[in-house]
């Protein structure tokens, strides 16, 4: 491997979230380009809790931040417009598995005074 393309991994824990009831699941990141410190990407990164009692039992969207390439992290924020809704005769529904991606052509991104911003979830999500 060539010097420019040297790498390393590290674990580290970002949040911590198992009460005996919940966990975090389905963490997925995605970048947004120039909107970190000095320049840097701003790491956007999605989870939700999951019931653990159940089989496919999944809560609102949280999302973490981080602007220096994930040395620090924001906690998990929940987000209204991805959050939980009932269907009409009482369903309960939530986006699930969510991968967040920059799309330039319309700037759309995770501001750091701000949560992501579109369509309700119930316009774009399936049900549990």
């Amino acid at each position: 491997m060539d010097a420019s393309h040297d790498c390393r991994i590290q674990l580290d824990t970002i949040a911590r979230g198992f009460d005996g009831r919940t966990c975090w699941i389905h963490p997925r990141a995605g970048l947004v380009p120039g909107a970190g410190r000095g320049g840097l990407p701003a790491v956007v990164l999605t989870l939700q809790k999951g019931d653990m009692a159940g089989s496919d039992v999944f809560h609102g969207l949280h999302t973490l931040r981080s602007d220096d390439l994930g040395a620090t992290w924001t906690p998990p924020q929940p987000e209204p417009n991805l959050a939980r809704w009932t269907e009409p005769g009482g369903v309960e529904a939530a986006v699930c598995d969510f991968q967040p991606a920059w799309h330039a052509a319309s700037a759309a991104r995770h501001r750091p005074d701000g949560p992501l911003r579109g369509q309700p979830p119930h316009a774009r999500a399936a049900t549990a």
